[in-house]
């Protein structure tokens, strides 16, 4: 995979870059030694994906703004707070650890939620 480094982590980037679907993109930052020799650190880092192509140019999506495009509707959820709001009539009789254990039952949901469209995604491709 290619490495290119960045000024900017930007969601999108927009570059001339062609032949490339995929690239690590990272920053650095630099330094100075003992010596007054100025060098550069690997500083953050994040995987881009090719979207799509405007005029001479490619716009590259970051993979954390593509998976928090697919998880809107269940961050949505939590932000509201309706993962909390069930099977109790009353306050007074909500366990001490309600919101873990409705956190917890959420995440699992949402992770078996992905696992089956991620696998039926990857199985297509075993039928091929």
């Amino acid at each position: 995979m290619e490495k290119i480094k960045l000024d900017k982590l930007n969601d999108i980037i927009v570059n001339s870059l062609y032949g490339i679907n995929s690239f690590m993109g990272y920053t650095v930052t630099k330094h100075l030694d003992v010596n007054q020799t100025k060098y550069e650190l690997k500083d953050k880092e994040k995987k881009y994906c090719y979207l799509t192509s405007f005029d001479d140019y490619n716009i590259f999506v970051s993979e954390d703004l593509l998976l928090r495009a697919l998880l809107d509707d269940y961050i949505e959820l939590a932000k509201s707070g309706e993962i909390y709001a069930h099977g109790y009539p009353e306050s007074r009789l909500i366990p001490s650890n309600h919101t873990e254990t409705c956190q917890s039952e959420f995440l699992d949901s949402i992770n078996n939620d992905i696992l089956d469209k991620v696998s039926n995604i990857i199985s297509e491709y075993f039928k091929v």
